[in-house]
């Protein structure tokens, strides 16, 4: 299933989220959720929208997606499947995704040099953006996909805040963009990290430490511990959400990547010597 398919690749790429992708807000574009339903009907029922508006990144992309093709009740497919208005709409929204990720490919063609040429650890440095996107990415992670949802910042819990509920697939693409992060910190094989240069083993270098351990070994041992917490969930998040045993599950789980901002975001930034440069009101 080729959505199925994008849904995994975008998890693959969103920790990028600079330069080029930066210029035309393909997070944004591409992954604001939870969607906005009745936005999204009413554009299909009046046929007067532009998808190219700040103002309807809540009714396009991979989030819109799921629902126009998973958000309907079985006995109603037939009629909803022959709908020329909302056929027209999901073209609209793969149309506007193709030009948004077509606009990033092409930038990076001269972008790379760039990039490359922008050396240390300075604020306008390419290490200073990855890190900060890199872990500005993970924290949406940690707050988006998990602890709004949960009920973290609100008094309830908001099952349909999940990432992609109406296909049932929010657990899975958590954990590969978790699968991501790790594979960013230690370099693309992740069965010898001495094998290319990453992360890791800047900081094994460095012998970069918290109490008395090596900064980069507790890392990973973080990264391995929210895989076991992943594994433990045995319901789709919209669901295991409203199951006390479940929830419980997936709180230990937010506590466990709150611990990993810890490590990401202050020590290891301070070990690098890079300044966290973007802002959020998580209080973390």
């Amino acid at each position: 299933f080729a959505f199925y398919d994008f849904q995994i690749s975008w998890e693959n790429c969103s920790p990028y989220g600079f330069g080029p992708a930066e210029d035309v807000l393909l997070r944004q574009s591409l992954n604001t959720f939870p969607t906005d339903t009745n936005r999204i009907n009413e554009n299909i029922r009046t046929g007067e929208y532009s998808l190219m508006t700040t103002s309807n990144f809540k009714a396009k992309g991979l989030p819109a997606l799921d629902y126009l093709l998973f958000g309907y009740d079985l006995s109603a497919e037939e009629s909803i499947f022959s709908d020329t208005k909302r056929l027209d709409y999901i073209k609209d929204l793969i149309n506007d995704i193709y030009i948004n990720v077509e606009s990033v490919k092409n930038g990076w063609k001269t972008y790379r040099d760039s990039f490359i040429s922008k050396t240390g650890n300075d604020v306008g440095s390419s290490l200073s953006l990855l890190v900060n996107q890199y872990i500005y990415d993970y924290e949406i992670a940690k707050r988006a996909k998990i602890g709004y949802p949960l009920g973290i910042y609100s008094s309830d819990v908001l099952p349909y805040n999940f990432e992609a509920p109406y296909s049932l697939r929010s657990m899975t693409l958590l954990e590969e963009n978790l699968f991501t992060f790790r594979n960013i910190f230690i370099g693309p094989d992740n069965s010898n990290f001495t094998t290319t240069d990453n992360i890791y083993k800047y900081l094994k270098q460095i012998t970069a430490s918290r109490n008395d351990s090596l900064l980069a070994d507790m890392i990973v041992k973080k990264f391995d511990e929210l895989d076991s917490l992943t594994n433990k969930i045995d319901m789709p998040l919209s669901r295991a959400v409203l199951d006390e045993d479940e929830k419980s599950k997936i709180n230990d789980l937010y506590i466990k990547m709150q611990e990993l901002v810890v490590l990401l975001k202050v020590d290891m930034t301070s070990a690098m010597g890079i300044q966290i440069i973007y802002q959020d009101n998580d209080g973390d």
